[in-house]
């Protein structure tokens, strides 16, 4: 008889075929919540330990290990995205390059969300900006509660407002979104990208540093791994099948109804190889490292772990 197992993911063109039953895990039956925006899903997974297999933000991920809560990382990234597209201005705020940045006030959705930690290691790297020169604004609630370092200016936003109110207003001067937020297209004279040619500046920054940031990892109740310890690698396999699932999809251009989509494709297989999305340590080893760098710097971390410690074997 198959375990019986709960899963909460998205549901991504990589994800799917877990979703629609094309791919089915090895000694498992589950059923899979797919609904959740991320914000949710984490919470309910750090706050509530609901799920006994779900997708989590990494940098959460990392922090959650320090604070001894029992889950236990596979190296499945379901998600990941470059980040430069994703820090926004007011037209009004004085920032017109990077370095502007410090002094200004810059809003985040939470602290330790793993695209404001990527955006303010990629900022100290890239740019030389300190992070204790900017004053933070945080929109909600740590997921996992953390004692601020000293040297950290950061206060919550005042309640019933977003950071997307502020950035419009010209209250916040500057916001690190993990999606497009709402007023760049509602408030277009107010609000604007800080790198307009993101796309270039990202290729750019992957030729240099071949850093494509992961934001997402696949965790498991530790409790399952120590009754079930080949849950691991049947969890494994079948995310890794479900993304050569997405990959023969995707490889015929009528799927799409994007015009120019097997440009797209063939343009990102050249820049990111055939398989930019490896569910392997060795191969986003550079990234894990980077990212637990940046949350050391943040004093999101008291010390890095080894990859090693951080992921289960499989």
């Amino acid at each position: 008889m198959n375990l019986q197992l709960t899963l909460a993911c998205g549901d991504y063109d990589r994800t799917h075929p877990l979703i629609d039953g094309i791919v089915q895990p090895e000694g498992i039956s589950w059923k899979i919540t797919a609904h959740l925006s991320s914000p949710e899903r984490h919470h309910e997974m750090l706050v509530n330990q609901a799920f006994d297999v779900s997708e989590l933000s990494l940098a959460s991920y990392f922090i959650s290990r320090e604070r001894m809560m029992n889950l236990r990382a596979i190296p499945v990234f379901p998600h990941r995205h470059f980040r430069h597209g994703y820090i926004f201005i007011n037209r009004n705020s004085g920032i017109h390059k990077p370095s502007d940045l410090a002094g200004k006030r810059v809003g985040v959705r939470r602290f330790q969300n793993t695209a404001s930690v990527w955006v303010r290691g990629i900022l100290a790297d890239e740019y030389g900006i300190d992070r204790r020169s900017i004053k933070w604004f945080t929109e909600g609630d740590e997921e996992i509660p953390v004692t601020p370092p000293a040297w950290l200016s950061c206060a919550r936003i005042p309640k019933g407002k977003t950071l997307d109110d502020l950035l419009a207003a010209g209250e916040l001067d500057a916001a690190i979104y993990p999606e497009v937020i709402p007023s760049l297209s509602q408030s277009a004279e107010q609000v604007c990208r800080l790198f307009p040619n993101y796309k270039q500046v990202e290729i750019d920054y992957y030729k240099r540093t071949g850093l494509y940031p992961l934001m997402h990892t696949v965790v498991v109740k530790g409790e399952i791994l120590d009754r079930h310890p080949w849950v691991a690698a049947s969890v494994w396999k079948a995310f890794q099948q479900a993304k050569l699932e997405c990959y023969k999809y995707l490889s015929d251009p009528r799927r799409s109804s994007l015009g120019w989509f097997r440009h797209a494709w063939e343009e990102q297989i050249e820049i990111l190889g055939a398989d930019p999305w490896p569910y392997d340590l060795e191969l986003n080893r550079h990234a894990l490292e980077t990212l637990c760098r940046y949350l050391v710097d943040d004093g999101l971390l008291a010390r890095a772990p080894t990859i090693e410690e951080a992921f289960v074997n499989v």
